[in-house]
Parts: C-alpha cells; structure tokens; sequence
C-alpha cells in the first residue's frame, strides 16, 4: 500500500527508515522534499544520481558493491517508469534490489502528469526489499491559488494565476515564505496586478542580494555562515546554476576591476569597457573590494566556478554538494 509524502515524513521522524523507496508523483518539488526528507535521516549520506533512461548500469553496480570509505550512500534513480523495467533493465534492479547493503538507501523516482498509478511490476519489484512506495500528489492547487490571490488582495494589489503558479512552484506550500513574498512582490508592482515579470525579477534580485552575502562571509573567512547562506538559498529552492551565475558574475566583476586598476583605467572607464548598466552599483562593489584580492586568487576562484559551471550540468552527484564543496575550495584558495 502507498502512503503520502506527509505519512512519510511522520514515518521518518519516528525513525521507520526503509531501505528501498518508490516515491512518484506528478509535484517535482515535493518529490525532492522526499528525497531530502529520507537523505535526513543520516546526514552523512553521499548521494549518487542515474537516469533510468540512460541507465549507466556498470557504474550502478559499482555503487552497489563498493562501499564507501565513510558513512553511507543514497541512490537516486530518476524517471523509473515503465520504460525502465523493460526486459534487461528489469533484471538488474531485480537483482540489485533484492538484497540492499546496510550502507545503501535507494530511491527510484518517477515524474508523472495527471493521476498517479503503481503497476504491479513496480509493487513486484518493491515487495524484493525492505520498502515503501510514497505518492507525492500535488494538493488542490486552485485552493492555493485562491489563497495567494487573497495575501495579494490584502496588500492592496492583485496577481495573475500564472504568477500565483510560479511562485507555489518556488515556495511549495510554505504560507509564510509566500506571504512574505508577496509583500515584496505587491512593492515591486507598485500595488498593481503582480505578473510573472516581477516574480522573476525578485528572485534574480533576492539571488544577487544572498550571493553578496555569502561572499562576503567568505572574504572575512566566516566559511560556515557562507555555507548557511547557500543552504538558504537552496532550502529556497534557488537554482542552483542561477547561484553560480551570479558568483561568477562577481568574481569575474572583482577580475575586471583589479585589471582595469593595473591599467590606469578609472571606475567611469569600465562601465564603457564593459557595457554595464549605467550606475551598476556592481561595478562599485567590484572596485572597492579589488585591492584584497590577488591575480592567483581570482584565477584559482574563477577556475573553480568554471569546474562547478560543468560538473552541475553533467556531473551526477548532488548539486547541493557540488555547490557546497566548490564554496570550501573557494574559501580555501589563495590563503
């Protein structure tokens, strides 16, 4: 029998972890909650990520067999649909999953539109293991959308459905986090209708706003409150290459500026140089903080955002670690 995301969660705070997860459902974001909810229950879980249908199943077995050096692993296999039990597929997670190592939790994942089924092959591949199947169904969405329509009402403006849906997307059911929102978006309006524009401008501005911070923690050398920052974003549910957009965009600024400074070239010089926006107060921040920083650092910096830029779009290990690991590198380069 399947339970809900909520049942889970209650589940895993009473400590009923189980070895083998099927958690489908047609809300992605409160699939990852899953995930999340479940890499929780040891916080020293490395999570390891697959495709289903690009199934590297050499590599899945090496993950299988090889335990880790310290603590333990989570296996993520995405878009486990029906596709993925087609006939060789299916013999391998027959095999892999009857018999899960102690260091080994699996989630098998699948996104779907509409109503959310479970065939009896997933139920039979499921009864091989200490398991749960977990439904995470997306709640009655014309009632959430009522209910930001109402927070917008009450700070004096109005907002399309469209917008109401990109910002539950964001925010999932947080009302807190979506009313606080929606002060800011019904300022931004200018206590008009809120569109989808000025969704996404807050969070690109809110992005750039946190970035700032959490480099600024990595210039007095605070690494653990620049890593709380990222965990917000994060926990925000920020993109995580949005987040490395605007770190490279910073350091790349910080680069300029110390180049442009060598030269002679003044702080009017590089809005020309550059095409910036008239009055960037980046390109301020940028020449004001130059002088801390040497040539090896900003190299060292920029090649580690480089490597993150690639590995979070092709690498398979959690996007929140590789975030995590590059903002240490970062801290740690040029000291």
């Amino acid at each position: 029998m399947a339970i809900s995301a909520e049942q889970l969660k209650a589940a895993l705070k009473k400590g009923g972890a189980k070895r083998l997860y099927y958690v489908t459902g047609n809300d992605e974001y409160l699939i990852e909650d899953c995930i999340k909810g479940i890499a929780c229950v040891r916080y020293d879980f490395e999570r390891l990520s697959f495709d289903a249908k690009e199934l590297d199943v050499e590599r899945l077995e090496e993950c299988f067999f090889s335990a880790p050096l310290l603590n333990g692993r989570l296996i993520v296999v995405e878009n486990f649909g029906a596709k993925a039990l087609a006939e060789e597929n299916s013999a391998v997670f027959g095999e892999l999953l009857r018999d899960i190592p102690d260091y080994l939790t699996v989630v098998l994942v699948s996104y779907t539109e509409g109503k959310v089924s479970v065939s009896k092959q997933i139920e039979k591949l499921m009864a091989l293991s200490s398991s749960e199947i977990v439904v995470a169904q997306k709640g009655d969405s014309r009632r959430m959308e009522r209910v930001v329509a109402g927070m917008a009402e009450a700070e004096g403006a109005s907002i399309t459905g469209k917008a109401s849906r990109l910002l539950l997307s964001m925010l999932g059911e947080q009302l807190s986090a979506v009313r606080m929102e929606i002060k800011k978006l019904a300022a931004l309006s200018g206590y008009g209708t809120i569109e989808e524009e000025h969704v996404t401008r807050l969070t690109a501005k809110t992005t750039e706003s946190s970035v700032f911070i959490m480099i600024g923690a990595l210039e007095r050398g605070n690494t653990a409150q620049a890593l709380f920052t990222l965990r917000d974003m994060l926990d925000n549910r920020t993109d995580p290459l949005a987040i490395t957009a605007n770190m490279n965009t910073a350091f790349i600024n910080l680069y300029r500026a110390k180049q442009a400074a060598k030269s002679g070239v003044k702080e009017s010089g590089l809005f020309s140089l550059f095409d910036y926006r008239k009055n960037d107060r980046k390109v301020s921040i940028a020449v004001g903080k130059e002088r801390s920083y040497t040539d090896d650092r900003l190299y060292g910096i920029l090649e580690i955002l480089y490597q993150l830029d690639i590995d979070l779009k092709s690498s398979p290990v959690d996007r929140a670690l590789l975030l995590e690991q590059a903002v240490v590198e970062i801290s740690a380069a040029g000291r």
